[in-house]
């Protein structure tokens, strides 16, 4: 199966907890394209991957969605979660969110992967949707 980032669903990640980008193992896939991640690709530095979430809000709400694996800052890590149908993302990168748009999530929200015996969890704070300003530097923002 393959699917495009965008694409990804809740069942998608029930069914397959870890998804891999094609392209970091053949460089003819788009590189917006991924497909459920064998466990031998998982321990690949070199492939870049995306794992099952649960995300708790400051209120104690469960959301569930992905993270990019790897470091867990905003940048890298990439988080998204799903609002019902809809995709909540977190990173920006240089364009910034117009507040007016943003959903009201009562933040930190903290996200944690699930387990899975080939990847390291990863667990970390979320305080706002994140861009990078003219300065380079990145901004958290909330509605």
């Amino acid at each position: 199966m393959e699917k495009h980032i965008w694409e990804i669903t809740l069942d998608d990640l029930r069914e397959s907890p870890t998804w891999y980008y094609k392209h970091c193992v053949d460089s003819d896939y788009d590189e917006t394209i991924l497909s459920p991640a064998p466990d031998e690709l998982l321990n690949d530095p070199n492939v870049l991957a995306i794992a099952y979430t649960i995300f708790f809000d400051s209120e104690g709400t469960e959301f569930q969605g992905y993270v990019h694996l790897g470091e867990p800052e905003l940048s890298h890590s990439q988080p998204c979660l799903f609002l019902g149908d809809t995709a909540v993302t977190f990173w920006y990168g240089i364009a910034v969110p117009a507040r007016e748009d943003l959903p009201l999530i009562s933040f930190p929200l903290n996200a944690s992967t699930i387990e899975h015996p080939e990847v390291e969890s990863m667990s970390f704070d979320i305080n706002g949707f994140g861009y990078i300003n003219d300065e380079g530097a990145i901004v958290e923002v909330r509605r």
